[in-house]
């Protein structure tokens, strides 16, 4: 299922910065699970907000591959923090590997929430 439309919607893109900044639906199934009371943004679907995000930016399906580095920082509650900007500090194709490596941030006005180091097998053109 993509996230899309269902925990998040995409408030503004800059392409020039690699960025997204998305407003979190707090009333998203997911957050009423992921807990009852106190609405937290799983981390796996920060993970998967990103992958989306970077499919996107790419214009290329993006299948995750693994992640070397992944922090979360801060927890991302949608009461608290309704927006949330994702940047793409490094999207770099390997070429012996064949995986694209992507350093991507998550973060709000109170600052970086999550930083990840992810790898994505790329496909053709979407």
């Amino acid at each position: 299922m993509k996230l899309l439309n269902n925990l998040y919607s995409i408030q503004s893109h800059d392409p020039d910065n690699r960025s997204f900044t998305v407003r979190l639906l707090a009333d998203s199934p997911v957050f009423k699970a992921h807990f009852p009371g106190m609405p937290i943004m799983p981390g796996v679907c920060i993970m998967q907000t990103a992958s989306e995000l970077l499919e996107t930016l790419l214009g290329r399906h993006c299948e995750l591959s693994h992640a070397s580095n992944v922090k979360f920082l801060r927890v991302i509650n949608p009461a608290e923090t309704p927006e949330v900007t994702f940047i793409f500090r490094k999207i770099e194709p390997d070429e012996t590997t064949g995986l694209t490596k992507v350093t991507a941030e998550a973060s709000s006005a109170a600052g970086v929430m999550t930083k990840m180091s992810l790898f994505y097998k790329t496909s053709i053109k979407i």
